[in-house]
């Protein structure tokens, strides 16, 4: 009795079994197509901030002579970015490094050769943040010939780039809702549903003027320096349900 109460239960079991395989794959079968598109928008806003570091390199046999020139050097450089029109909060000390400067060493050096202690490099820079982007060349050019000879990692940049973001994710957004209403008409389908949302991706591009400035050509020769406009960029995925 015990032995056929067994078979009954199992029976039982593999009936419902065999129920819940066939409704799966009767769901599966009938799983409702889907409609993905993307969407991208580009939109351009002129840069109003600029970040940029200063610098003065100063050599000497010394470290206190080498110290001594670049700290002479860089008090004429602050003054000078001052007068060009920045304020204190706009600008604030960068790098600053003292090390050894070392003989080279020669083509054929004797079994004992040592690099030798022929010097030491200073090296002393602020790092300027401002809005007064169309002062970028006046304060280069002031600096340069206040003693500065290294400017480099200019950037243009956005003060409020989260708005801008914001706005390029909702044209993005709005294209690709567009085009799918244009591939369902196109595909004789309805669009029953939005079934999933994502942002690929946002970013703003800067422009990129030369990494790296040297002093003594800018001195003479001014420094014209274009901000441009900034590019925010955004892409979205939308994923539809179609009948």
């Amino acid at each position: 009795m015990c032995y056929l109460r067994t078979i009954s239960i199992l029976g039982i079991f593999l009936a419902m079994l065999a129920v819940t395989t066939l409704a799966q794959a009767e769901a599966s079968e009938t799983k409702a197509p889907t409609l993905a598109v993307k969407g991208q928008a580009t939109i351009r806003k002129p840069a109003d901030e600029i970040s940029l570091n200063i610098g003065v390199v100063s050599q000497g046999e010394t470290a206190e002579e080498a110290l001594k020139e670049n700290s002479a050097k860089m008090q004429r450089v602050l003054e000078s970015i001052v007068i060009a029109g920045l304020q204190g909060d706009e600008y604030k000390t960068g790098r600053f490094s003292i090390h050894p400067i070392y003989s080279q060493r020669p083509q054929s050096p004797p079994p004992n050769w040592q690099a030798q202690i022929i010097g030491y490099e200073v090296t002393n820079s602020i790092a300027i943040q401002t809005d007064k982007v169309k002062l970028t060349g006046e304060i280069i050019d002031q600096a340069t010939q206040a003693g500065a000879n290294s400017v480099g990692n200019i950037r243009f940049g956005l003060k409020e780039p989260r708005a801008f973001r914001s706005e390029a994710i909702k044209i993005a957004t709005q294209n690709a809702i567009t085009d799918a209403e244009a591939l369902s008409t196109a595909a004789d389908v309805d669009l029953v549903r939005i079934l999933s949302l994502s942002l690929d991706d946002a970013q703003a591009i800067s422009p990129s003027p030369r990494g790296q400035f040297y002093a003594k050509a800018m001195a003479t020769e001014g420094v014209p320096i274009e901000a441009g406009d900034i590019e925010i960029i955004a892409t979205v995925t939308v994923v539809y349900e179609v009948d």
